[in-house]
């Protein structure tokens, strides 16, 4: 079922039929737009693919023309964790959360995200 949808493509949870352990993955359909960002996405999710605190990245494919990532189901998603949604008069106004308004103005807020920052960097560099 889809779950989510952006400027770049749609979110999908799904389970494989063939899985005995029905395990939820995360499916990403891309737009045709949006190609070199999912080409980015497999490169990074191929490279950091065992590294703690990363999403674990599964496979990618192409299925009538459009570009498909596919995901561990780690839960919630970061977006899920930095916004949320209000929805009013058919529209939905989506507002940094309480943890994305911690992390930019408390001090240890400010600290943990330079961490992760470094974090992402070093992963990419290794």
């Amino acid at each position: 079922r889809r779950v989510n949808r952006g400027a770049h493509g749609e979110v999908w949870r799904a389970v494989r039929s063939d899985d005995p352990q029905a395990r939820s993955l995360i499916l990403k359909r891309l737009l045709p737009g949006a190609l070199r960002s999912g080409l980015r996405e497999v490169h990074f999710g191929t490279r950091l693919r065992g590294t703690s605190g990363v999403c674990r990245f599964v496979d990618a494919f192409e299925a009538q023309g459009q570009l498909w990532l596919v995901f561990a189901d780690e839960g919630q998603s970061l977006h899920q964790a930095l916004y949320t949604s209000l929805e009013a008069e058919g529209h939905v106004l989506m507002r940094p959360s309480l943890l994305w308004l911690r992390l930019r103005r408390e001090p240890a807020g400010q600290q943990l995200l330079r961490q992760v920052v470094r974090e992402a960097v070093a992963a990419v560099a290794a």
